[in-house]
This record gives C-alpha cells, sequence and structure tokens, in this order.
C-alpha cells in the first residue's frame, strides 16, 4: 500500500527486514541481508481503494497498520469520514517521527491512545473509549 494510488516503488526483498527502499533508513543497509537483497518494483494500491474494492463495511473493527515504516504515508490522506476502525494498532519500531505522525494524525480524527506495547501503540475509536 501507498499514499497515492498507481505509484511505482522499490520493493527490497529481504525476507524479515525487507520493506521500500525509501523507508528502510541507512542502517538497513549495513545488513548484509538487506544490501544483498532482490529489490523488485512493485505498483501501490491506497487502503480505501482496497477496501472500496472489497466492498467493506463503513465501520470496521480492526486495522493492524506493519508495513515496516510507511505507515504514516498509507494513513495520512486517508478517507476517515468514509470508514472508521474500532480499533488501531500502529507498529512504530522506535522510529519516533513516524509515530508521532500517526499519534497526531488518529488523536486528530477521533481516536485516542489506548496503551503502548514494546513495538506497537494500540488505539481506540471514540465510540469505544466510554
Amino acid at each position: 500500500m501507498g499514499r497515492r494510488e498507481g505509484e511505482e516503488l522499490e520493493f527490497r526483498k529481504a525476507e524479515w527486514a525487507g520493506g521500500l527502499e525509501q523507508h528502510l533508513g541507512k542502517k538497513a543497509f549495513n545488513r548484509p541481508i538487506v544490501k544483498d537483497a532482490e529489490v523488485v518494483s512493485i505498483t501501490t494500491r491506497t487502503l480505501v481503494s482496497i477496501l472500496d474494492e472489497h466492498d467493506a463495511p463503513n465501520d470496521i473493527d480492526f486495522l493492524s497498520l506493519d508495513t515496516e515504516g510507511s505507515e504514516f504515508e498509507i494513513i495520512r490522506d486517508f478517507a476517515f469520514d468514509k470508514y472508521s476502525f474500532k480499533v488501531i494498532i500502529n507498529e512504530h519500531n522506535f522510529i519516533d517521527e513516524n509515530r508521532m505522525a500517526v499519534r497526531g494524525l488518529l488523536l486528530s480524527n477521533g481516536y485516542s491512545l489506548h496503551c503502548e506495547l514494546e513495538h506497537d501503540d494500540v488505539y481506540v475509536h471514540s465510540t469505544l473509549a466510554n
């Protein structure tokens, strides 16, 4: 998934350490598993286009965001007025800039931070908070 529909991006197929090249970070390329991995071109889809294609309900119970650093890019233009999730788990992997961007976006769209786990933050929609 991506921020925009139809973007061509490079994905590094590095087993557990793979991801979009633009989000891997410089440290990742110090690892042979990343540096030597096959690179493939992918075409992005937006989360909304996938939900639309599959006739998803407007109110969805659960969303897990775990996209190796591109979580904010995926939801920054999300149609929160069209779809809502009761619970969202966002994997942050201690990337504070991405973590805080996701947090700010979700807080401004009716979610509250329920708890912080080791690698994830759990958000609950305001309709469940009480």
